[in-house]
């Protein structure tokens, strides 16, 4: 039976799930062939680089721009994960992001023989790469069901 309301919370539970699933078989597509999780990373990156995005972050002011970057990193999060919280911490910003796939699986993961941490792996990875094009530093921190991001800058303009 089909709820006649919907409310927001669900609708971002649903949301976050099906985000969680599309990113699944995007890894599982590229592990059938062949690619790396850092080969995937790099491939969706690429056209952004191509068209200059990073570049253009990169001549921001290094504290506007890992403010800037630390804010987009949580919202991307916000699309994956569940409770997102940002913060500054000693010259850096921190994301603090509840893993729920990693206790409660959905079912594109057992349909492509991937486990959490496949995904978790390929989250930092991409990340990683995205961040570092902007001369950004995320180290993560993380237990079964939370990703702990830190982010620094790595070079001054």
């Amino acid at each position: 039976m089909i709820a006649e309301t919907t409310s927001p919370e669900e609708i971002l539970a649903a949301r976050r799930y099906a985000n969680t699933s599309y990113v699944a078989l995007l890894v599982a597509l590229a592990r059938d062939h062949r690619m790396s999780l850092a080969g995937l990373a790099e491939w969706v990156q690429r056209p952004y680089e191509e068209l200059g995005l990073y570049a253009e972050l990169s001549r921001m002011e290094p504290t506007e721009r890992l403010r800037f970057a630390a804010i987009r990193f949580a919202n991307g999060r916000r699309l994956l994960y569940d409770e997102v919280t940002l913060g500054p911490v000693d010259e850096g910003w921190r994301v603090t992001s509840h893993v729920w796939y990693a206790t409660h699986p959905p079912e594109s993961l057992a349909l492509t023989g991937l486990a959490p941490a496949d995904l978790r792996e390929y989250g930092a990875l991409l990340a990683t790469r995205q961040l570092a094009l902007q001369g950004i530093t995320v180290t993560f921190d993380n237990t079964v069901d939370l990703e702990v991001a830190t982010l620094r800058v790595t070079k001054a303009d």
